[in-house]
């Protein structure tokens, strides 16, 4: 199979996929209670107040091998980049039960990051490698293989314009989805302090979600002027593994819910955001 290439971008086999299917049975699902909960932000690690507050509603079963470095929501499906004891790989996953649906293997040298749906099409990006592989968004094929204009891929997401990447610090670069070069940068501040450790990030309503490592923050930012508008402390609702911080944010509009998780998290959290 012959992958298409663009810019100059070696070719790189990314694997086979694997169509599963699961039989009807019962899985345990733990509806939480929807607290309100005020986030608390520790004065050791960022200076700036939090602001911010959520309920959790629900919880989807998450695969404790799941080393997840990227999360998306789309039509009613998640499609989750990781690494698994079985290779790096991409999986869609029915946003219920928790079930992987399809795995779309990965070449064993590459480090997946984030992912984002662009209608028909996924994007999933890799670390060092800083390639962007396009797949069929129902089949996993792959249509394209570009180079990221970014140092480190660490994060996607999609505007409905332009694809937003992060690479780790506090910028954040906007790229075409046609030629996948940049148009623009921002830079993610508050109070007029640079925003460091950004990884994955998620977009919705003219909003920027981003996690902020190494902690359990989330910043919600205004995506023309870079500007932290509040902070969410997901430290109140889990205690993740160690040394495992929020690479998974998915934005369900269905729901108006927002998905949260991690590597080896043993849970996938649905959040509503209050006012």
């Amino acid at each position: 199979m012959q992958d298409v290439i663009s810019g100059n971008a070696a070719a790189v086999d990314i694997g086979r996929t694997v169509f599963l299917r699961h039989e009807p049975g019962n899985r345990m699902k733990v509806i939480l209670t929807a607290v309100i909960l005020t986030a608390v932000l520790s004065s050791a690690v960022f200076s700036f107040e939090p602001i911010g507050s959520f309920s959790v509603v629900d919880s989807i079963p998450h695969d404790t091998t799941s080393e997840t470095r990227g999360l998306d929501f789309f039509e009613n499906r998640l499609y989750e980049s990781t690494s698994t004891p079985g290779g790096p790989a991409l999986m869609a996953i029915d946003p219920v039960t928790g079930d992987t649906l399809i795995i779309k293997w990965l070449e064993e040298r590459l480090r997946p990051q984030g992912v984002t749906a662009v209608g028909d099409k996924l994007i999933q990006m890799t670390f060092k490698e800083i390639l962007g592989f396009v797949y069929d968004r129902y089949s996993f094929f792959p249509v394209d293989t570009f180079f990221l204009p970014i140092v480190e891929g660490v994060g996607i997401t999609f505007d409905g314009q332009r694809l937003i990447l992060s690479d780790g610090t506090s910028k954040l670069v906007y790229v075409d989805t046609a030629s996948y070069e940049e148009t623009g940068q921002i830079q993610i501040t508050d109070d007029g302090k640079a925003v460091h450790y950004i990884s994955e990030i998620e977009y919705f309503d003219n909003l920027l979600l981003a996690a902020v490592i190494p902690s359990m923050k989330i910043a919600v930012i205004e995506p023309q002027s870079g500007e932290v508008l509040q902070w969410l402390d997901l430290s109140l609702i889990c205690r993740p593994p160690e040394r495992s911080f929020i690479f998974g944010l998915a934005w369900d509009e269905s729901t108006r819910t927002l998905l949260v998780t991690g590597p080896r998290w043993p849970w996938i959290y649905r959040v509503r955001l209050t006012e």
